[in-house]
């Protein structure tokens, strides 16, 4: 068995506790210098830096969308423009149901105007806004996206995976909380992740983290779980199915997703 080791959110908070004002948000959008994300440029993704440019103003545009839809949810707290595109991505599918079509990859909508063009549109058609969150006793948490579905196509071996999720409560100093999240591979090592605050809204009761992690060991069932002061939260355990590679989404065929629900449903079932 790997060794466990513990993730917390508190060491991830110190960044935008720092520079928790709009000015930081402006600065990042007006200087691409702020939001040129290394990691994207150094990446097969990003070629080059005119490349780099031309991404720079759809991510302003999908922001100024999205937050006309969902005033004050997302707010702009690094300068990683990937990680930025899928948080919003998630976000967008979770709050007012638009995502991109399923048949393509975050670097293909990244990278192909005509896909970014076409979801866009999207949100300049929707009608839809996000409901309110009610305060509750105890410590809810709530999450979504890409990395914590238990089967999708593009979960894969060495690509960066996200998900989100949001902490709600009654106690609003919440933030301080020691929820912990760790996720260990098939052969129970743990992975490492990233996870990030973004923001806090419904009157302070509830705060919305993201989480990437990139699987490199092995494909197979990854574990995801939550505990608050060393305790597992029973209600937050989901099993993720990540694959190989494969050059295309069309050659990943129908009977997979079978088996990995024959695999998923007697575990998750058995908890």
């Amino acid at each position: 068995m790997g060794k466990h080791e513990r993730y917390s959110m508190n060491s991830s908070l110190s960044y935008f506790t720092s520079k928790n004002d709009d000015n930081v948000n402006d600065s990042i959008w007006n200087n691409p210098n702020e939001l040129d994300l290394l990691d994207m440029k150094k990446s097969s993704m990003i070629s080059n830096f005119n490349c780099f440019l031309q991404i720079l103003p759809n991510l302003r545009k999908l922001y100024t969308l999205f937050d006309s839809l969902c005033p004050n949810i997302y707010r702009i707290h690094c300068t990683n423009s990937l990680q930025i595109l899928q948080e919003i991505i998630c976000l967008a599918e979770e709050y007012i149901h638009i995502s991109p079509i399923s048949t393509i990859s975050t670097h293909e909508l990244l990278t192909n105007e005509k896909h970014f063009d076409n979801f866009i549109t999207k949100f300049k058609q929707s009608n839809l806004s996000r409901k309110q969150l009610s305060p509750t006793q105890k410590i809810d948490i709530h999450c979504f996206g890409q990395g914590i579905q238990s089967y999708h196509p593009y979960n894969e071996l060495n690509q960066t995976i996200l998900f989100c999720f949001e902490l709600t409560s009654t106690i609003k100093t919440n933030l301080s909380l020691p929820i912990d999240v760790i996720i260990l591979d098939p052969d129970e090592n743990l992975v490492a992740i990233d996870l990030q605050y973004i923001n806090t809204y419904n009157q302070g009761y509830t705060k919305l983290f993201s989480c990437q992690y990139v699987p490199i060991n092995k494909a197979g069932i990854y574990r995801i779980s939550f505990f608050h002061n060393n305790n597992k939260i029973i209600n937050q355990q989901h099993m993720i199915f990540i694959r190989n590679s494969t050059p295309n989404y069309a050659s990943y065929e129908k009977k997979d997703l079978t088996l990995v629900e024959e695999i998923i449903k007697p575990a998750q079932q058995g908890k």
